[in-house]
């Protein structure tokens, strides 16, 4: 049987509301297995929803250079490449 998911409270869904969360700000990500969030190890990979762009970062400075990147390439007008991404990440464990 499927559950109802609880509503969100009034005072989230109408900051929510005020706020607006635009989709070309829209991220995935995804934490390794290894990563420790209560001893600060944050490793993992970062997608953005609209591009498909993608980088793997092994720290908290990392993800958000690689959030930013994407965020600035997109106030300017320019898509996000893979590239551009990928320079401020770490490279695949294949690599």
């Amino acid at each position: 049987m499927a559950r109802t998911p609880p509503s969100l409270p009034r005072s989230t869904a109408a900051a929510r509301g005020r706020t607006g969360l635009p989709a070309e700000r829209a991220f995935v990500i995804q934490l390794r297995a290894d990563a420790n969030l209560a001893r600060g190890v944050v490793r993992g990979r970062v997608e953005h929803v609209l591009s498909g762009v993608a980088a793997h970062f092994d720290s908290v400075e990392q993800l958000l250079l690689c959030m930013r990147d994407v965020v600035a390439r997109r106030n300017e007008g320019s898509a996000p490449s893979a590239e551009s991404v990928l320079a401020v990440a770490v490279p695949d464990e294949g690599e």
